[in-house]
């Protein structure tokens, strides 16, 4: 078994090999992680990568590993986390490359490099306005999927639509990782699925609505006082009348059921309601 596994491991660092030489044509440049970058380029796009020593100290001669991705501009880093409500799992780290954000024991995930992908000429709102579509169809907690919809799927796709150019391939590539090591998803710590930044975030905006939510109410309640209705004072007279007459019928088996229209004459508004009457 060992030596199948060798084998396994030898034939995937020639197909990455492979795959390199195929895949020259897209350059990067990486930053050091001590440079300092200059407000001019607060528009460029950055990807912070981050990866999983206790996995990729096992696998990296063979040129791959398991990564997680953020996505940075103007001085801000989103990413994408799985989450088990049908919410928006898109979410904001504190702060560019804080491992804190994303993990709570120490060593499960670490910063590895920033790749800068390109300029963007999109605005920082007119961003966050795409971050929040793309958060309200694709890239909920729900749809999160290890090998189809990750945090690499939503940087490659973010990457597409500011700059359009894509991240590195090699970044991305679980599927072929864990086709022939599927032991290694067991190896995979939980702050990959779900980093801290997303559970905050969400709690945040659940929190948020329990506030605003009875002051939502209180205004559309004071809107509901303030309109004025569009039937005539005759008609819910007649309304309130009818209502009248229904409460005080018995309810005897014998009964009969008819129905009384009455039409408004400005919106020919139909209540029909059911009266019962005695024989």
């Amino acid at each position: 078994m060992g030596k199948s596994l060798s084998k396994q491991l030898i034939n995937l660092s020639k197909e990455n090999d492979d795959f390199k030489r195929q895949n020259n044509q897209i350059n990067y440049n990486i930053i050091d992680d001590n440079d300092n970058d200059d407000e001019q380029n607060d528009n460029l796009v950055k990807l912070n990568v981050y990866g999983i020593p206790i996995i990729n100290n096992m696998i990296s001669f063979t040129g791959l590993g398991i990564y997680h991705t953020g996505v940075e501009v103007y001085g801000k880093e989103w990413a994408y986390g799985g989450y088990p409500l049908p919410v928006s799992s898109i979410f904001r780290m504190r702060c560019p490359k804080d491992i804190a954000s994303l993990s709570r024991i120490s060593g499960h995930l670490q910063f590895d490099e920033t790749i800068i992908i390109g300029p963007t000429d999109y605005s920082l709102q007119e961003i966050e306005y795409i971050i929040a579509v793309m958060g309200s169809k694709d890239y909920i907690g729900t749809k999160y999927h290890l090998l189809h919809r990750n945090c690499n799927t939503f940087s490659n796709e973010l990457c597409m639509y500011l700059c359009n150019k894509p991240i590195p391939t090699r970044l991305n590539r679980l599927a072929q990782i864990i086709g022939k090591f599927p032991f290694i998803t067991q190896m995979i710590p939980e702050e990959y699925f779900t980093p801290i930044a997303l559970e905050k975030d969400i709690a945040n905006r659940q929190n948020l609505k329990q506030q605003q939510q009875p002051k939502y109410k209180s205004e559309i309640a004071a809107k509901m006082i303030n309109t004025i209705s569009p039937y005539s004072l005759t008609d819910i007279m007649k309304t309130k009348m009818i209502q009248s007459v229904m409460s005080n019928t018995d309810n005897d088996k014998d009964q009969t059921t008819t129905t009384t229209t009455t039409t408004t004459t400005k919106n020919t508004y139909k209540f029909y309601t059911t009266i019962k009457i005695k024989r």
